[in-house]
């Protein structure tokens, strides 16, 4: 008798502290949130776009064409368009992204996912752009349907469960204030060597 009261204390006091532990880590993630939202004020911050999830699914690469998972395990940059977006903000968003990458090296944590009616159109803004991160085909619009997201070129910051972090939209007057917004959200996700 005296042995089994003695297990169920055990497993009810494991059972509290693991709670406590996961409540511990669940208020951590709030606060590193709350941060990363407080370095980026004052930058067209997109407000809407915080703490939604995007989809867990894997899209084409526009090269290879094998599948590739949005969000892996760390923090990401994703860049939401469309091929029809407007043609100065889409072409200089995409070098700046080029630029910042080739000095980086953030192709691990940087990729582009567009919407076009075909997947050449896609490929097209690749090779303009020179990109070497992961271009991906979202050809029934999946990830900016799950946001909401109705006005594009996009810079999403998405943490490893793949909840937005940080947004910021992209126009043509915009541009200088984008190029700081992907320089703060770089310090996040760049590797640490």
């Amino acid at each position: 008798m005296k042995y089994e009261r003695f297990i169920t204390a055990a497993i009810v006091l494991a059972s509290l502290l693991l709670g406590f532990k996961y409540w511990e880590l669940q208020s951590a993630q709030r606060t590193l949130l709350k941060n990363e939202k407080l370095s980026v004020e004052g930058l067209a911050y997109e407000d809407q776009f915080i703490g939604k999830r995007l989809p867990d699914v894997s899209l084409p690469d526009v090269i290879s064409s094998s599948p590739f998972r949005i969000f892996q395990s760390a923090y990401e940059l994703v860049f939401l368009f469309s091929a029809t977006d407007c043609e100065p903000c889409l072409l200089e968003s995409l070098q700046l992204l080029v630029q910042q990458n080739q000095v980086k090296k953030l192709s691990g944590n940087l990729i582009a996912v567009g919407h076009a009616t075909t997947r050449t159109e896609l490929l097209k803004w690749r090779k303009i752009s020179h990109a070497t991160f992961p271009f991906l085909f979202d050809e029934h619009r999946l990830v900016e349907n799950s946001i909401g997201a109705d006005r594009k070129p996009l810079l999403l910051l998405i943490d490893p469960h793949g909840r937005i972090v940080a947004a910021f939209h992209v126009r043509q007057e915009r541009l200088k204030r984008f190029s700081d917004f992907l320089e703060r959200m770089i310090s996040i996700v760049e590797p640490v060597e």
